[in-house]
């Protein structure tokens, strides 16, 4: 199950997920920090974000971000991380996975610790190649980072928790 909050962003997903012939994927039009679906073990956040990791390809992005512009989407970021969060609160085991295609900690290192701060989570090891997160904070170790400097990609942020008994 995927949702996706605004109109054209679902087309543009399930145009996507067609070309990848992924049948097995069924979307909603529906904010996530509130899906009535809960009968799933697993659950990937691909978060909306800065896309600071995508600037080699969109140089143009980084005239678009500002300080109001990144506290907003960190703002919306947060509300999906606790609503996901609370939602499955009474499913202890239940896995996710919270990404973006950000560079900026704000929108990953940051995010992170203020949910395992007010939440009952246990970081997992993500499965994935690339750095661990910024230091100086607490997931540094059990998060991962790719840079396009790096690892020939777009710049990501990946961190794996689980829901607490």
């Amino acid at each position: 199950v995927a949702s996706e909050r605004y109109a054209d962003r679902l087309r543009i997903a399930k145009e996507r997920s067609n070309m990848l012939d992924s049948a097995n994927v069924e979307w909603l039009h529906a904010d996530a920090s509130k899906s009535p679906v809960r009968n799933v073990r697993k659950i990937l956040i691909d978060a909306p974000c800065s896309s600071t990791g995508t600037l080699t390809r969109h140089p143009y992005y980084k005239w678009r971000l500002n300080k109001e512009t990144l506290l907003g989407i960190m703002s919306v970021q947060n509300k999906i991380l606790d609503g996901i969060i609370e939602r499955f609160s009474d499913r202890p085991g239940t896995e996710i996975v919270y990404a973006t295609c950000s560079v900026l900690p704000h929108e990953g290192e940051s995010q992170i610790d203020s949910a395992l701060s007010r939440h009952k989570i246990e970081l997992l090891d993500p499965r994935i190649l690339g750095s661990t997160g910024y230091s100086g904070f607490e997931c540094s170790k059990s998060v991962r980072r790719l840079f396009p400097h790096k690892h020939a990609t777009s710049g990501f942020f990946i961190a794996r928790f689980r829901i607490a008994d």
